[in-house]
């Protein structure tokens, strides 16, 4: 066989993540483990990074896209220019960068990382917000 070249992520596709703890669907997550397919560890899969929910004002991997218990895969969402709907954790106009807060809900940057722009609009907590990921 050829030394091949086998991408692990291409634009348009979702990756296959193992929970690291419970996971609400439409919120930033970030990585805790790494992938680390040459020496596996207690990993389901250890060709599967494991994600938690982000930390509030913290870098985030993507956004998960359904709920998932500690231990079960989860599709997450990643990459720049998708428009994703993420639950917010307060009002946020259109147009707002955004961040995580502690539950990984969007909220609007105040001196965290830069997660994406909002396309909508929310009025409240809870809401779904369309977030265009940076």
């Amino acid at each position: 066989m050829a030394n091949e070249c086998i991408p692990l992520y291409r634009p348009g596709a979702d990756i296959t993540c193992i929970a690291g703890g419970a996971i609400t669907g439409k919120t930033f997550v970030k990585v805790s483990v790494g992938l680390n397919p040459g020496n596996p560890s207690s990993n389901v899969d250890s060709t599967l990074a494991t994600v938690v929910t982000n930390t509030a004002a913290g870098r985030a991997f993507g956004v998960a896209v359904a709920d998932a218990a500690s231990g079960a895969r989860v599709a997450v969402i990643t990459g720049p220019g998708h428009v994703v709907p993420v639950t917010c954790g307060a009002a946020v106009a259109a147009g707002a960068e955004v961040e995580s807060n502690a539950t990984g809900q969007a909220i609007t940057l105040a001196s965290g990382k830069v997660l994406g722009y909002a396309v909508s609009a929310t009025t409240a907590a809870g809401q779904d917000l369309f977030v265009r990921l940076a």
